[in-house]
Formats: structure tokens, C-alpha cells, sequence
């Protein structure tokens, strides 16, 4: 008797080798999108970092005293700080301004006029310690999203919303950092 191979069993062999192929693919473009995930939420952390380091770079030349204070700032989306260019430890005319504003319409944040960065969703500036005037540090933080366009916000509250789907198309990152003066004049 011959053996050979029936359409049954090729046919399992067929259908074996198509799962196989369906198997490996799906595990490859959903590896492809994770690490597309993984770089764009790098990419984020690490311009949110550039952008928080600036501040507190600024933040470091701040000078002021009960008068003039270091910092200032309006409502959330604004700080300012006087900074000693010079850097005599005192105030003098020298001295600059540099504000950082957040533009919630285009979702920016600038130093003066210049653009430091165009994926803000959120940019919050807090006193501390609360209720101190004027307050001698601030909390800055901002929350970053590759589009910046596709942002839902919660109506009640104004909370940013993500669902699992969006966070994956679009991921967002959220940093802070603490703006202290490093210099107070009592001159």
C-alpha cells in the first residue's frame, strides 16, 4: 500500500502554516508600534526635561528683594524672573527680565519671543510656599503630547483625558521641576 499525503492533512498543513504567518506578523507590528510608542515617549520626557532645565537654569541667575522680587508671575501660565546679568548680586539696571508664557491655543511655551517648545498641554507655574508673598520658589510643571491637537479635556473640570487607545497613538508625558533664586539682594 502507497503512502501519500490525503487533502486532509494538507489541508490542516495549510491552514498550520497561514496561523503561523497571521502569528508572526501580528507580533511584529504590534512590537513596531511599541517601540514607536517608546520613542515618541522618550522623545517627549526628554524635550519636557530641556524645557524644565531652561527654567531652572534661568531661575538659578534670579535675584530680587522684598521690593523687586526674583520671581513674578500671572495667574498659572506665566513666570517671570528678574536675572543678575551682570552678576554683581545686586539690582541694578543691568538687570533683565526673562517671562516664559504658555499659549494654551497653540500650545507653546516661550522664553520672550522664542518658541521652546510646540507640544505643551498643559504648563502650570505654582508658588511656593503657597500664601508666602513673595513667594521664594515655584513648581513648574508641564505636560507634553506628541500631537497637541488631539487633546480631550474633561468639561467639568478642565482634566486632560486619555483613553488606553489614544495614549498609545499619542502618548503624553507629565515632568516638574522647583525654580529656586539662588541670590537676594540687600543692597
Amino acid at each position: 500500500m502507497k503512502k501519500a499525503i490525503n487533502l486532509l492533512e494538507l489541508i490542516i498543513a495549510i491552514i498550520l502554516l497561514v496561523l503561523i504567518i497571521f502569528g508572526t506578523t501580528a507580533f511584529d507590528i504590534g512590537n513596531r508600534g511599541l517601540l514607536d510608542y517608546s520613542e515618541d515617549r522618550a522623545t517627549l520626557i526628554n524635550e519636557a526635561n530641556l524645557v524644565l532645565d531652561r527654567i531652572s537654569r534661568d531661575g538659578v541667575f534670579a535675584i530680587g528683594d522684598t521690593a523687586n522680587p526674583a520671581f513674578t508671575h500671572v495667574g498659572t501660565n506665566i513666570l517671570s524672573m528678574r536675572q543678575d546679568t551682570n552678576l554683581n548680586g545686586r539690582l541694578d539696571g543691568a538687570d533683565q527680565i526673562v517671562t516664559y508664557t504658555y499659549n494654551a491655543g497653540n500650545h507653546t511655551v516661550t522664553r520672550g519671543g522664542e518658541i521652546i517648545t510646540s507640544r505643551a498641554v498643559d504648563f502650570t507655574v505654582t508658588p511656593q510656599p503657597v500664601g508666602v508673598n513673595p513667594p521664594t520658589s515655584y513648581v513648574v510643571s508641564i505636560t507634553l503630547q506628541r500631537d497637541p491637537a488631539e487633546v480631550t479635556r474633561d468639561v467639568a473640570t478642565g482634566a486632560l483625558l486619555v483613553t488606553a487607545d489614544r495614549a498609545m497613538r499619542n502618548p503624553q508625558v507629565t515632568s516638574q521641576t522647583r525654580v529656586v533664586s539662588s541670590a537676594y539682594s540687600i543692597h
